[in-house]
């Protein structure tokens, strides 16, 4: 086979190759390009669904706002506040309340306590919850709401809430675990909450954090309620109820 036969097969076998190398880079592009407007096409649908999401949100805050009070921005200064609150049941008997509150689905710390003697049919109860939005929607029975305490300017600042008759005078007083990490005690004085005390410092920085959680429970047996915190790492703090209701850290 001659020179030029030679030089014919090689320009032949480059020219295929170039061929298959452009077919495949086209091939690759094509599908750089469908994959790239599948994805432009999903981030275009993903963010109309997002907006339209915010936007359906921000209509329904809007109108709770509006039917919670007469004014939005006069509502949206009094949920920027951390507010405690309770629920006084003014119509029904202690039965229908539970069935009520099952139907509800309140939510996350609340607490159903006896107003009065629960062997009687007037037996009512008293609801209290850290998070009190759109508890009260039943058409059989009414609660007066009662704010109980506050905290000007932070949100959520109450984590959790419990009642009980801290120094045995027959009502019921309240724990309050706040998001800082401290514990408020407040005393029921005739209807109206006046705070003892605030516990769960850690003792070399003087910061609350102790508090995530709490029980009471007369610890020692010497008749007073004492307090059981715990922190997040899961440790356990036990304040003794002392002379005059305050607390002194021993554990």
């Amino acid at each position: 086979m001659n020179e030029d036969a030679n030089e014919g097969i090689l320009k032949t076998i480059k020219k295929k190759i170039s061929e298959a190398i452009d077919s495949h880079e086209k091939t690759v592009n094509q599908t750089l390009v469908t994959q790239d407007k599948r994805t432009e096409d999903a981030l275009n649908i993903y963010a109309t669904e997002v907006g339209e999401a915010i936007d359906t949100h921000a209509k329904a805050v809007e109108k709770t706002l509006a039917t919670q009070n007469a004014g939005i921005a006069e509502t949206f200064e009094t949920y920027t506040k951390s507010v405690t609150r309770t629920y006084r049941n003014t119509m029904i008997k202690i039965a229908a309340i539970w069935i009520a509150v099952g139907a509800l689905n309140i939510g996350s710390n609340v607490y159903l306590r006896h107003l009065k003697d629960h062997r009687t049919a007037e037996a009512k109860q008293e609801i209290v919850s850290y998070k009190p939005k759109e508890i009260i929607e039943g058409t059989e029975f009414t609660f007066q709401q009662k704010p109980i305490a506050h905290i000007e300017g932070k949100w959520g600042a109450h984590g959790l809430v419990g009642a009980v008759d801290w120094d045995h005078d027959k009502d019921m007083d309240l724990l309050v675990a706040n998001k800082d990490g401290s514990v408020n005690v407040y005393e029921n004085i005739d209807g109206k909450f006046c705070i003892m005390q605030s516990v769960a410092k850690i003792p070399s920085t003087g910061h609350y954090y102790n508090g995530s959680s709490f029980a009471a429970a007369d610890w020692d047996n010497d008749g007073k309620n004492d307090l059981l915190t715990m922190n997040k790492s899961g440790y356990v703090y036990w304040y003794k109820n002392m002379a005059k209701d305050t607390l002194e850290q021993k554990l």
